[in-house]
């Protein structure tokens, strides 16, 4: 397939967005979703934070495969990862340091997020490591999209 927008655009566009929806697979088998607040790296790895009694958690702990979907609607555009999520709990301050520059915010900030507000909870760093990443830009009569496979 011709890249319509390449790599560079979808990267820019994530770094762009700061909340996507994270979904996974719940015990029952039935999906379950959660927005998070992200980062993510020149090489597609994504990152997100989560205490270790959320079902995001518990739910990675069983079933690695996730995907992750952003908008930005006044442009409309999506992009959706499949991917597959490893915790990297070594990574927790690193990538909270960074979600409050992508953020612009400061420490206060970060710690009134939802994510934090579950005192006493250790928390995990998530990495998830695309295999697929599928953009579509929606216009007045018909959509582009564009497929990126990860080895």
């Amino acid at each position: 397939m011709t890249e319509a927008f390449g790599k560079k655009y979808i990267l820019n566009f994530m770094k762009k967005n700061n909340l996507a929806v994270l979904s996974t697979v719940g015990s029952d088998g039935l999906a379950d979703s959660a927005p998070i607040y992200f980062t993510i790296h020149d090489n597609f790895d994504l990152y997100f934070i989560t205490p270790v009694q959320t079902n995001k958690y518990l739910n990675l702990t069983k079933k690695k495969d996730v995907v992750i979907s952003l908008t930005n609607e006044t442009n409309r555009e999506t992009v959706q990862f499949r991917d597959i999520a490893f915790e990297d709990s070594g990574m927790v301050p690193s990538i909270l340091a960074e979600l409050s520059i992508k953020l612009n915010q400061n420490n206060n900030f970060i710690s009134s997020l939802p994510l934090m507000l579950h005192h006493n909870q250790a928390k995990a760093a998530i990495k998830v490591k695309p295999y697929k990443v599928r953009l579509r830009k929606y216009f007045e009569d018909h959509f582009v999209e564009e497929i990126i496979e990860f080895n």
